[in-house]
Protein backbone atom coordinates (compact mmCIF):
# COMPACT_ATOMS: atom_id res chain seq x y z
CA UNK A 1 0.00 0.00 0.00
CA UNK A 2 2.56 2.47 0.97
CA UNK A 3 4.80 1.54 -2.33
CA UNK A 4 1.39 2.45 -4.32
CA UNK A 5 1.16 5.47 -2.59
CA UNK A 6 5.07 6.74 -2.93
CA UNK A 7 4.77 5.37 -6.34
CA UNK A 8 2.25 7.75 -7.52
CA UNK A 9 3.42 10.51 -5.30
CA UNK A 10 6.33 9.96 -7.84
CA UNK A 11 4.66 10.27 -10.73
CA UNK A 12 2.20 13.07 -9.91
CA UNK A 13 5.58 15.05 -9.26
CA UNK A 14 7.25 14.06 -12.42
CA UNK A 15 3.90 14.91 -14.29
CA UNK A 16 4.25 18.37 -12.78
CA UNK A 17 7.97 18.74 -13.20
CA UNK A 18 7.24 17.52 -16.66
CA UNK A 19 4.60 20.30 -17.40
CA UNK A 20 6.97 23.14 -15.65
CA UNK A 21 9.72 22.56 -17.97
CA UNK A 22 7.16 22.54 -21.25
CA UNK A 23 5.74 25.77 -19.55
CA UNK A 24 8.59 27.78 -19.09
CA UNK A 25 11.21 28.21 -22.22
CA UNK A 26 13.88 29.71 -19.43
CA UNK A 27 13.34 26.21 -16.59
CA UNK A 28 16.45 25.79 -15.15
CA UNK A 29 16.32 21.96 -16.44
CA UNK A 30 16.33 23.20 -20.17
CA UNK A 31 19.71 25.22 -19.47
CA UNK A 32 21.24 21.66 -17.87
CA UNK A 33 20.08 19.88 -20.98
CA UNK A 34 21.76 22.75 -22.92
CA UNK A 35 25.09 22.68 -20.87
CA UNK A 36 24.65 18.71 -21.32
CA UNK A 37 24.47 18.73 -24.76
CA UNK A 38 26.98 21.49 -25.50
CA UNK A 39 29.35 19.55 -23.08
CA UNK A 40 28.47 16.46 -24.58
CA UNK A 41 29.82 17.91 -28.12
CA UNK A 42 32.69 19.39 -27.12
CA UNK A 43 34.02 16.07 -26.03
CA UNK A 44 33.21 14.02 -28.59
CA UNK A 45 35.17 16.27 -31.33
CA UNK A 46 37.90 17.00 -28.57
CA UNK A 47 38.45 14.95 -25.51
CA UNK A 48 40.65 11.57 -27.14
CA UNK A 49 39.47 9.51 -23.98
CA UNK A 50 35.79 10.71 -24.66
CA UNK A 51 36.30 10.17 -28.77
CA UNK A 52 37.89 6.63 -28.08
CA UNK A 53 35.20 5.65 -25.90
CA UNK A 54 32.55 6.21 -28.23
CA UNK A 55 34.66 4.40 -31.06
CA UNK A 56 35.30 1.84 -29.46
CA UNK A 57 30.96 1.33 -28.24
CA UNK A 58 30.11 2.35 -31.67
CA UNK A 59 32.72 -0.76 -33.07
CA UNK A 60 31.03 -3.39 -29.91
CA UNK A 61 27.80 -2.64 -31.32
CA UNK A 62 28.23 -2.72 -35.32
CA UNK A 63 30.46 -6.01 -34.40
CA UNK A 64 27.20 -7.39 -32.45
CA UNK A 65 25.11 -10.47 -34.16
CA UNK A 66 21.85 -8.88 -33.79
CA UNK A 67 23.21 -5.57 -35.63
CA UNK A 68 25.28 -7.84 -38.36
CA UNK A 69 21.85 -10.12 -39.17
CA UNK A 70 19.83 -6.98 -39.41
CA UNK A 71 20.14 -6.06 -43.34
CA UNK A 72 19.39 -9.09 -43.98
CA UNK A 73 16.70 -9.62 -41.37
CA UNK A 74 15.37 -6.58 -43.17
CA UNK A 75 15.73 -7.44 -46.51
CA UNK A 76 13.62 -10.77 -45.74
CA UNK A 77 10.61 -9.17 -44.26
CA UNK A 78 10.73 -6.40 -46.48
CA UNK A 79 10.61 -9.23 -49.68
CA UNK A 80 8.17 -11.86 -47.55
CA UNK A 81 5.83 -8.76 -46.96
CA UNK A 82 5.81 -7.60 -50.50
CA UNK A 83 5.41 -11.04 -52.11
CA UNK A 84 2.35 -11.39 -50.06
CA UNK A 85 1.08 -8.04 -50.74
CA UNK A 86 1.66 -9.03 -54.56
CA UNK A 87 0.14 -12.40 -54.50
CA UNK A 88 -2.65 -11.20 -52.46
CA UNK A 89 -5.71 -9.22 -55.10
CA UNK A 90 -6.84 -7.24 -52.25
CA UNK A 91 -3.72 -5.80 -51.06
CA UNK A 92 -2.96 -1.89 -50.99
CA UNK A 93 0.19 -2.41 -52.71
CA UNK A 94 -1.93 -4.36 -55.99
CA UNK A 95 -4.70 -2.10 -55.99
CA UNK A 96 -2.36 1.12 -56.00
CA UNK A 97 -0.23 -1.00 -59.01
CA UNK A 98 -3.19 -1.28 -60.82
CA UNK A 99 -4.76 2.39 -60.61
CA UNK A 100 -1.45 3.63 -61.32
CA UNK A 101 -1.38 1.29 -64.58
CA UNK A 102 -4.80 1.82 -65.48
CA UNK A 103 -3.93 5.81 -65.18
CA UNK A 104 -1.08 5.41 -67.00
CA UNK A 105 -2.80 3.32 -69.93
CA UNK A 106 -5.84 6.19 -70.54
CA UNK A 107 -3.17 9.18 -70.40
CA UNK A 108 -1.12 7.00 -73.23
CA UNK A 109 -4.57 6.57 -75.22
CA UNK A 110 -5.89 9.78 -74.78
CA UNK A 111 -2.51 11.98 -74.60
CA UNK A 112 -1.20 11.99 -78.14
CA UNK A 113 1.74 13.77 -76.58
CA UNK A 114 2.42 11.43 -73.63
CA UNK A 115 1.79 8.91 -76.59
CA UNK A 116 4.68 10.87 -78.56
CA UNK A 117 7.13 11.56 -75.90
CA UNK A 118 6.58 8.14 -74.79
CA UNK A 119 7.57 6.64 -78.15
CA UNK A 120 10.71 8.59 -78.56
CA UNK A 121 11.89 7.99 -75.52
CA UNK A 122 11.47 3.89 -75.89
CA UNK A 123 13.28 4.36 -79.40
CA UNK A 124 16.25 6.78 -78.22
CA UNK A 125 16.59 3.79 -75.41
CA UNK A 126 16.52 1.18 -77.83
CA UNK A 127 18.98 2.61 -79.90
CA UNK A 128 20.81 3.70 -77.35
CA UNK A 129 21.25 -0.01 -75.85
CA UNK A 130 21.69 -1.05 -79.89
CA UNK A 131 24.59 1.19 -80.52
CA UNK A 132 26.35 1.31 -77.44
CA UNK A 133 25.82 -2.77 -76.13
CA UNK A 134 24.95 -4.43 -79.56
CA UNK A 135 28.69 -6.42 -79.17
CA UNK A 136 28.33 -7.68 -75.76
CA UNK A 137 24.79 -8.84 -76.11
CA UNK A 138 25.07 -10.81 -79.34
CA UNK A 139 28.59 -12.36 -77.67
CA UNK A 140 26.50 -13.28 -74.69
CA UNK A 141 23.90 -14.96 -77.21
CA UNK A 142 26.99 -16.16 -79.45
CA UNK A 143 28.67 -18.12 -76.30
CA UNK A 144 25.43 -19.62 -75.03
CA UNK A 145 24.51 -21.02 -78.02
CA UNK A 146 28.03 -22.42 -78.28
CA UNK A 147 27.61 -24.38 -75.56
CA UNK A 148 24.36 -25.95 -76.19
CA UNK A 149 24.88 -29.18 -78.46
CA UNK A 150 23.02 -29.66 -81.12
CA UNK A 151 19.69 -31.36 -79.41
CA UNK A 152 19.54 -28.70 -76.81
CA UNK A 153 19.56 -25.94 -79.38
CA UNK A 154 16.78 -27.61 -81.27
CA UNK A 155 14.79 -27.85 -78.21
CA UNK A 156 15.13 -24.21 -77.38
CA UNK A 157 14.91 -22.94 -80.57
CA UNK A 158 11.35 -25.06 -80.71
CA UNK A 159 10.14 -23.98 -77.46
CA UNK A 160 10.61 -20.00 -77.96
CA UNK A 161 9.57 -20.25 -81.68
CA UNK A 162 7.43 -23.50 -82.08
CA UNK A 163 4.35 -21.86 -83.18
CA UNK A 164 5.87 -19.82 -85.94
CA UNK A 165 8.49 -23.25 -86.89
CA UNK A 166 4.71 -25.15 -87.55
CA UNK A 167 3.36 -22.71 -89.29
CA UNK A 168 6.81 -22.10 -91.95
CA UNK A 169 6.73 -26.17 -91.97
CA UNK A 170 3.08 -26.19 -93.11
CA UNK A 171 3.47 -23.62 -95.40
CA UNK A 172 6.39 -25.51 -96.54
CA UNK A 173 4.24 -28.51 -97.49
CA UNK A 174 1.11 -26.94 -99.23
CA UNK A 175 3.66 -24.70 -101.25
CA UNK A 176 6.00 -27.56 -101.78
CA UNK A 177 2.68 -29.39 -102.79
CA UNK A 178 1.31 -26.82 -105.05
CA UNK A 179 4.81 -26.59 -106.97
CA UNK A 180 5.31 -30.34 -107.37
CA UNK A 181 1.76 -30.60 -108.71
CA UNK A 182 2.04 -27.98 -111.31
CA UNK A 183 5.15 -29.15 -112.06
CA UNK A 184 3.95 -32.37 -112.63
CA UNK A 185 0.90 -31.34 -114.45
CA UNK A 186 2.98 -29.02 -116.90
CA UNK A 187 5.26 -32.24 -117.39
CA UNK A 188 2.21 -34.27 -118.62
CA UNK A 189 0.79 -31.64 -120.22
CA UNK A 190 3.95 -31.09 -122.52
CA UNK A 191 4.84 -35.12 -122.95
CA UNK A 192 1.34 -35.46 -123.91
CA UNK A 193 1.58 -32.81 -126.38
CA UNK A 194 5.12 -34.16 -127.88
Amino acid sequence: FVRELVGDKVQKELIAFTGDVRADPDHEARHAIRRFLHQLAQDLQHDGAMITRVEDLKADILASAPVQGLPASVWENVRATLTDMARDPESLLRRKIIDWITEFATRVREEPELRADLERRIVGAASYLADNYAGEVTGIIGETVERWDADEASDRIELMVGKDLQFIRVNGTVVGSLAGLLIYTLSELAFGLF
